[in-house]
Order: structure tokens, then C-alpha cells, then sequence
């Protein structure tokens, strides 16, 4: 048995702090391997991402005779459930070996298996495992709501719900907020009234989860009032509450109420987290106002969080929304590891300035780091160049991405708005001919609004009869555009 514990041992120490190959030959190493030993083994694959060799030991484990524990299965559902519809067959090999072991009706596993299904985009498999399912707990029925609604069948989501306490099973907190992220994803208010209800009956409107997943359905709905009066009579608003308050009136376009209630937050004694600063920096960038700018730095720094990427992004993007561009270079040039994200800003920040030639600059530093541009960078780039005029660079750029497989396999590929904007590039240069040319050669139909960036850029060189044939085909795409409905 001592001799046991120490494998198990040594292949978990293995596993965490050495190398998955020291673990494996640990367990290689082992002449009867236990299922103590086995279970480290499939921890050990699964720490390092390694669902199909996790897979291979259970079954081979399995066809030597040996009980498999449930929690075994419920790891590798686990690992399946992060990977998402890539890992649907290796849910389906996981469900045959659950079978095999007699777990089918095993309520914690079914549910692990529910989601699993659900987050594989499984719909079938994930009704037939809640079929099969005997004694069905609130738990069970939850991980079938959230199926629904997380692959967008919303009716059969509230069916479900019905169901539930149909057959005497009482919702608890976690119900509810499926439901409400029901109509958060939904543009229009559906059910989340009558959900209001539901929870003030039942007694979950004091709790703050509920309440803050109300606030969000509410503000997603379209009905910030709603959500403001939820927000007003919560007791004891969180850090996420505090954070869904300030996004809601963002979303808005009601800036200066969302910095109003990040200070009252602070007033209160409320600890913004990297999400509310995230949220409160962009506030601030729409805001275009230094100071306030400013005062967020400063709150920011107070709460240690400025060598964070995200938060960097954050300050970079406002300073630079707010005309201070030397700030934002700064700030950017002290950021220890910079994430494409980080790029893509700086390189929009001086296209907004008319940095074409800082643009260019930070794109060769871009591949000389080691990045792949993808689509936004391509934007930001095209749109530097066209407000500089630099027609050239421009071409040059979007030809190369057409040619370069490393970026194409990356989504940098152009699409219809980096033709954009070398017709804007082209159309600010008078360049008629050369956008006629770009149109003839395009792999897809321009869209209305491409045939008016046309006219708008090109209006003092179109003929009569040229600015009538753009006009007919924005009528054809979308007449919207010229005013008719």
C-alpha cells in the first residue's frame, strides 16, 4: 500500500511541477497499476490538455476489468465541456464508458453529461441523457434550461422551466438566472417581467445575484428605467452589480451617469475589479474628457492594476480617444508584453491622428515581435493610410495579405470593409480609374454602403451617368441609405 501512495505520488509531482513525460514514465514504470495510479495518470493528461490520452487509459483500464470511479468521468466531461463542439465525439466515448459501467442513471454524472452536451452544441444527446435520468434533482433540470438557452432555444428553455415545477421541483437562484440570461441575450423584453414576479413571490429578489442578473435582462432589453430601480433597491450591490449599473448606462450612451455611479460606488466602499475598470476606461474614452481621464488614472494606480494588459489597453485607448496620443505611446511603450489587442489600439490611435507614418512604424514592430496581424490591424492600417493619402502602402498591404498564408490562416484576410477603405484611400487620392479597377477585381458584391463610400469620396470626379449607376445599385442593396423605406 506504501508502495502505491508513493507512485501516486510521484506521478502527481510529476504532473505539476515537472513534465507530463516524467509522470508517464512513473507510471510506465509501475508492474500493477492500481486505480489509485490511474486516476493520477488521467489527472496528470488532463492538467496538460491531453483529453484523448486520458480517454485511451479509462478504456484501457476498463477492458482490463477495472471499476472506473465517477469522478474520473466527470473530469474528462469536464475537459470536453472547456473544449467546446471540437470535443462532441470524445463527450459521445466518454458517455459509451459510462455506460459500460453502469452510471447511465447516476444522477451527477448525467449532469455533468447534460452540460457537456450543451456546451458540445449537443442538443439530442442532451435531451436523451435527461430522459434517462430517473431522479431528476434541481440541478438536473437547471443543466437542461441552460442547454437550451445557451444554443438559443429560448421557448424551450421556459418550457422546461414549466415542466419543473410541474413535477413539484422548486427553482433555486441558479434557475433564475438562466432565465434571465434568456432575455439578456435578447434584444426586446420578453419574459423578464413576469420572471420579476416569480422571484419577488418566491423570495429571491433580496438575493444579490438575482438581482444584478435582473438589472443586466432589464438593460439588454432596452428598458435602462427597469433596471435603475432594481439597481436602487438592492441592499448589498457587489462588485458585479456595481459593474452591470455602470455597463448598462454605457450602453446607453449615458456616460456621465456611469461615472457618477462608479463614484458612488467608491463612495460606499465598493473595490472595483479589472472588469469595472475596463468598463469605466471606456466610459471615459467616450467621454473624451481629460480630466475625468486623469482622475481614472489615479484611481486606477491607487488599486495597483495598471501593469495589468487589459487595463493598460484601457488607458491607452482613452488617452489616445481623448487627443492625448504621447500619453498613450507611453504607456503603450511600458507595457512588459504586449497582446495583439494592445497593437491594434495604438495602431487605430494614430490612424484617428493622422499618424500614418507611426502607423506604419508599429506595424513592422508588430512582425518583428512575432505577431500576426488579423483584421482589425488591416483596418486601422487602411485607415491610416487613406487618411494620409497614402495610396500605395495601402495597395501594397492588402495584396501582400492576399498572398501571405500566415496571415490569411489567421483571419487577416480582407474583407469588404478593408475594401472600403481602399476605396476611400483611392477616392481621396481621385484615383476613379484605379477604384473602377479594384470594383472589377473583387471576389464578393460590394454592399450599399460600400457603393456610397464610392459616391461620397468620389462625388467631384463622377460623371452624370457614373453617379447614377452607383445610385442604382445602392437603391438595389439598400435604399435605406438614399432615404427610401
Amino acid at each position: 500500500m506504501r508502495a502505491f501512495c508513493l507512485c501516486y505520488r510521484g506521478i502527481t509531482i510529476s504532473s505539476q511541477s515537472c513534465s507530463l513525460e516524467e509522470a508517464q514514465g512513473v507510471f510506465n514504470a509501475l508492474l500493477a497499476r492500481s486505480m489509485v495510479a490511474a486516476k493520477a495518470m488521467v489527472a496528470a493528461y488532463i492538467h496538460y490538455g491531453c483529453l484523448s490520452d486520458a480517454l485511451q487509459l479509462l478504456i484501457r483500464m476498463q477492458n482490463e476489468g477495472r471499476s472506473i470511479e465517477s469522478t474520473n468521468f466527470i473530469q474528462l466531461l469536464d475537459m470536453c465541456r472547456s473544449q467546446g463542439a471540437s470535443a462532441l465525439p470524445e463527450a459521445r466515448k466518454v458517455h459509451s464508458l459510462i455506460k459500460s459501467s453502469g452510471l447511465t442513471r447516476n444522477t451527477v454524472v448525467g449532469n455533468s453529461l447534460i452540460s457537456t452536451y450543451g456546451k458540445c452544441q449537443s442538443l439530442a444527446d442532451a435531451q436523451q441523457v435527461f430522459d434517462e435520468i430517473l431522479d431528476k434533482d434541481v440541478v438536473t433540470w437547471n443543466a437542461m434550461i441552460a442547454v437550451y438557452i445557451e444554443n438559443d432555444y429560448w421557448n424551450e428553455g421556459v418550457k422546461t422551466f414549466y415542466q419543473m415545477q410541474q413535477v413539484a421541483i422548486f427553482p433555486n437562484e441558479v434557475t433564475f438566472i438562466c432565465l434571465l440570461d434568456l432575455n439578456s441575450n435578447r434584444t426586446e423584453l420578453l419574459y423578464t417581467p413576469w420572471f420579476q414576479i416569480v422571484l419577488w413571490h418566491s423570495g429571491f429578489c433580496s438575493e444579490t445575484a438575482l438581482a444584478t442578473a435582473l438589472v443586466n435582462a432589464y438593460s439588454k432589453g432596452g428598458s435602462l428605467a427597469s433596471a435603475c430601480n432594481i439597481f436602487d433597491i438592492m441592499q448589498d450591490p457587489n462588485v458585479i452589480s456595481w459593474t452591470t449599473m455602470i455597463s448598462s448606462y454605457s450602453s446607453f450612451s449615458q456616460d456621465i451617469e456611469a461615472l457618477q455611479i462608479f463614484k458612488q460606488m467608491l463612495q460606499q466602499g465598493g473595490l472595483p475589479d479589472t472588469v469595472t475598470f475596463m468598463t469605466i476606461l471606456n466610459v471615459g474614452a467616450s467621454l473624451g474628457s481629460i480630466l475625468e481621464g486623469k482622475i481614472l488614472h489615479v484611481y486606477v494606480k491607487l488599486c495597483h492594476v495598471e501593469v495589468e494588459c487589459s487595463i493598460a489597453n484601457g488607458l491607452i485607448n482613452m488617452y489616445g480617444k481623448c487627443g492625448f496620443v504621447d500619453v498613450a505611446l507611453d504607456i503603450f511603450n511600458r507595457v512588459s508584453s504586449c497582446s495583439l489587442e494592445t497593437w491594434n489600439i495604438m495602431i487605430g490611435i494614430h490612424a484617428q491622428h493622422g499618424g500614418a507614418a507611426e502607423a506604419h512604424y508599429l506595424l513592422w514592430c508588430l512582425r518583428q515581435a512575432g505577431l500576426v496581424p488579423d483584421k482589425i490591424t488591416l483596418v486601422n492600417y487602411l485607415s491610416a493610410c487613406s487618411h494620409a493619402g497614402y495610396v500605395e502602402a495601402a495597395l501594397d498591404y492588402v495584396l501582400s495579405s492576399c498572398t501571405d498564408t500566415c496571415d490569411i490562416h489567421q483571419g487577416a484576410m480582407p474583407t469588404l470593409q478593408h475594401y472600403d477603405c481602399i476605396v476611400d484611400v483611392l477616392g481621396r487620392a481621385g484615383q476613379l480609374d484605379r477604384i473602377q479597377c479594384v470594383i472589377s477585381t473583387l471576389p464578393f458584391q460590394l454592399s450599399g454602403l460600400s457603393w456610397m463610400t464610392v459616391l461620397s469620396v468620389c462625388r467631384d470626379l463622377l460623371t452624370e451617368g457614373q453617379a447614377e449607376f452607383i445610385a442604382k445599385h445602392v437603391l438595389e442593396l439598400d435604399p435605406l441609405l438614399l432615404g427610401f423605406s
